[in-house]
């Protein structure tokens, strides 16, 4: 189960990479704002799973 809980911290981390890089050089529109934030939750949510943390509200 471990392993797979790193996987989706990977997988979350590389999400949030992606979409910050495919925005180089532009502004940062609501939405984009919006995704960025939501990406961000995933990632916080994965990092606790894989902590053994309860799920907290982000």
């Amino acid at each position: 189960m471990q392993g797979d809980s790193q996987e989706n911290v990977a997988a979350a981390n590389e999400a949030v990479r992606e979409f910050v890089a495919r925005r180089a050089g532009r502004s940062w529109s609501r939405e984009d704002l919006e995704e960025l934030d939501r990406l961000r939750r995933t990632y916080t949510q994965a990092v606790r799973a894989a902590q053994g943390m309860e799920p907290q509200p982000v």
